[in-house]
């Protein structure tokens, strides 16, 4: 079972963006759209967002998923395949 929480506090995130030596690729989107399983997808969508080094903001409801996040660009066409 992966652990889905905030594990870091904001220094620390800051000091890990400004180390990184690649651009990244900000994204915000909406979709209103019923999602029947919200816990499954949100498992689903953690594992896949984490093995592509995304970070930000994933909100699931049943009612539709609202994200402001950001993608390495080394890594971009792989999400978009997503």
């Amino acid at each position: 079972m992966v652990d889905l929480r905030n594990k870091y506090g904001k220094e620390d995130l800051l000091k890990r963006y400004n180390q990184e030596d690649f651009e990244r690729k900000t994204i915000s989107f909406y979709r209103y759209v019923i999602i029947e399983d919200p816990v499954f997808l949100r498992d689903s969508i953690y594992n896949e967002l984490s093995e592509l080094f995304v970070l930000g903001r994933v909100y699931l409801a049943n009612e539709g998923i609202n994200a402001q996040i950001s993608v390495p660009d080394y890594n971009f066409d792989q999400f978009i395949e997503l």
